[in-house]
Order: C-alpha cells, then structure tokens, then sequence
C-alpha cells in the first residue's frame, strides 16, 4: 500500500442535528438473540481502570488529536 505525500483539505460546517426518517414505514419486529449473544455466561460486567506507562515522547502532545 503506497502512501501519498499530498493532503486533503475539506471545510466542516456545524449544524443543529436532525432526524432522517426513512421514507416510507419499515416493519416492525422481534428479532431472537444468536446463540452466541444468549449464553449466560456473557451476561456480566467487569469493571477495570487501566493504567499505562507515561511515554515521554508525547510530553507536550494534544490527546484528543493522539486518539483520533
């Protein structure tokens, strides 16, 4: 896979959201768990905090920007 050296620059504009309705009405219906979703076993929550080494490399860097 190459890589390209150009960038593309495109302009973003804000607007209040708004619900897309479908066009016409879509049916309605239960759909049954798979096998897989329906196991007990899975039907639990684990809470963990996660803690990482500090990587000196991104002192001074944005988070957000890092994570996107």
């Amino acid at each position: 896979m190459s890589t390209s050296s150009s960038s593309m620059l495109f302009t973003v504009t804000r607007q209040e959201p708004r619900l897309v309705a479908p066009e016409e009405p879509k049916p309605r219906e239960l759909k049954q768990l798979s096998d897989i979703d329906d196991q007990e076993g899975l039907r639990f929550q684990v809470p963990v905090i996660m803690f990482y080494k500090s990587n000196p490399f991104m002192e001074g860097e944005d988070p957000v920007r890092v994570i996107r």
